[in-house]
C-alpha cells in the first residue's frame, strides 16, 4: 500500500494524528473556547501546541528529523563508493531561525540541549538522522540520546538504512542495514511499527521509509488508533 492511502484508511487527522475530532483546527488564542473546539492547535515559533481533551496532564515531546549526521571513521572506508555523495550533502547547514551556518552535530546536540532544559517527556526521531548508515554516526548518536536521560523513540528513514548504488531491493537494504546497523536505537522495539504510552499519548511509530505502508503495518495502526487515547 502507497503511504498517501495510508492515512485515509487508518482515518486519521493529519498527518499521524488519529483523536477522532471532528471540528475544524483553530490557532490557539488567549480566549480560545475549549468546550465549542475541543480541540485546538496553536504555532508559535517553533514550537507546536496541542489542546486534547480528556488529556490531565501536559505532555512534551522533542520531535527530531532530517538531521542527516555524516561522520565516518575506518569503518567505512570500504563501503565510500555508496555513500560518497551523502557524506558530503550536508557538511555546512543553516539555523533555522538565525540563518547563520552550522553543523549538523552541532544542531543535534543544541536540540537535546533544549529538550533537557524544557524537561521534555520524551523525544521523537522520525527518520534520516543520517545521511547514510555510518557506524560512527549511528554510534556518536546513540551515545548522546542515552546521555540525555529522556526516553527517545526511533523510526528510520530511507537515508538510514541506504546506500547509493548498492545492489538490492529496497526491502533488502532496510532489512539489511537496520538489522546491523541500527537495531540499538530501537531498545527493543519492532523496527517496523509499534506503541509507546507517553503520559497517556499513545505514540505509534511506522516505518514508510521506502514510501509503502505494509498490510500489517496498516493493521497495527488501526487497532492502537481504537484504544481510544490520543494517538500520534
Amino acid at each position: 500500500m502507497k503511504r498517501r492511502h495510508f492515512f485515509q484508511n487508518a482515518g486519521a487527522l493529519s498527518a499521524g494524528l488519529a483523536l477522532g475530532v471532528s471540528d475544524g483546527l483553530l490557532a490557539a488564542q488567549p480566549k480560545a473556547d475549549y468546550k465549542k473546539h475541543p480541540f485546538i492547535i496553536g504555532v508559535n515559533g517553533h514550537k507546536i501546541t496541542y489542546n486534547v481533551p480528556n488529556l490531565s496532564q501536559k505532555v512534551k515531546i522533542m520531535h527530531v528529523t532530517d538531521t542527516h549526521l555524516w561522520r565516518d571513521d575506518e569503518r567505512g572506508v570500504k563501503f565510500q563508493e555508496y555513500s560518497g555523495r551523502m557524506a558530503k550533502a550536508y557538511n555546512e547547514t543553516k539555523h533555522f531561525l538565525s540563518g547563520e551556518p552550522t553543523h549538523p552535530e552541532e544542531a543535534f546536540e543544541a536540540t537535546l540541549e533544549i529538550a533537557r532544559q524544557e524537561k521534555a517527556d520524551a523525544i521523537t526521531l522520525t527518520g534520516d538522522l543520517f545521511s547514510f548508515p555510518s557506524e560512527a554516526a549511528i554510534e556518536w548518536a546513540f551515545d548522546k540520546l542515552e546521555k540525555t536521560g529522556i526516553p527517545y523513540f526511533y523510526s528510520s528513514g530511507n537515508h538510514d538504512w541506504h546506500y547509493e548504488g548498492m545492489k538490492g531491493s529496497l526491502h533488502e537494504l532496510r532489512e539489511t542495514w537496520i538489522n546491523e546497523r541500527l537495531l540499538p536505537l530501537y531498545k527493543g522495539q519492532n523496527p517496523l511499527m509499534y506503541a509507546v504510552d507517553v503520559k497517556g499519548i499513545n505514540v505509534v511509530n511506522i516505518d514508510n521509509s521506502y514510501y509503502e505502508i505494509l498490510p500489517e503495518q496498516l493493521a497495527f495502526y488501526k487497532a492502537e488508533a481504537k484504544k481510544g487515547n490520543p494517538c500520534s
